[in-house]
């Protein structure tokens, strides 16, 4: 249930996304794509993203694994104990991305939420929060031109 509800929310937002992308201005003289290249990009993966959530839970619900998972009344969640954590993980990123800068802040940020979803492999979790937050700082900042707070790396 929960997964077809997240998925439900997921494939709504992509579609929210999508319709006031739709809304963005033209593209300017020389500039093909213009700005609602990226945000069209991200909404369509949100949408095929929730729907196969949907579609994903609706099979694993009909089979005895998950009905054994449901009659556990397993919680993803952890009690609002994870919830609560990304919640205010999240707060503090966007209090403090400007100063900190993008690369700082987001590898920070991941590697915490990486901890709160993948405990006790620290090593792990820092290389993919340093690997990410690199890996999107050279594609979007380097290869296409986006502006992102350079901070204490700056």
């Amino acid at each position: 249930m929960h997964d077809r509800a997240v998925g439900a929310v997921v494939c709504a937002l992509g579609i929210v996304m999508f319709v006031a992308t739709r809304r963005l201005p033209a593209a300017m003289l020389g500039d093909a794509a213009g700005p609602t290249l990226l945000p069209l990009i991200l909404s369509w993966a949100l949408i095929g993203l929730g729907a196969l959530l949907v579609l994903q839970s609706r099979a694993a619900r009909s089979s005895a694994a998950a009905q054994t998972l449901g009659s556990a009344k397993h919680d993803i969640w952890g009690g609002g104990r994870r919830l609560s954590a990304v919640v205010a993980l999240l707060a503090a990123y966007t209090a403090v991305f400007n100063a900190l800068g993008y690369l700082v802040a987001t590898a920070t940020m991941l590697f915490f939420l990486l901890a709160i979803f993948n405990p006790g492999r620290r090593r792990q979790n820092a290389t993919v929060a340093v690997s990410f937050s690199i890996l999107s700082y050279l594609l979007f900042h380097r290869l296409l031109g986006v502006f992102v707070p350079p901070g204490l790396v700056g």
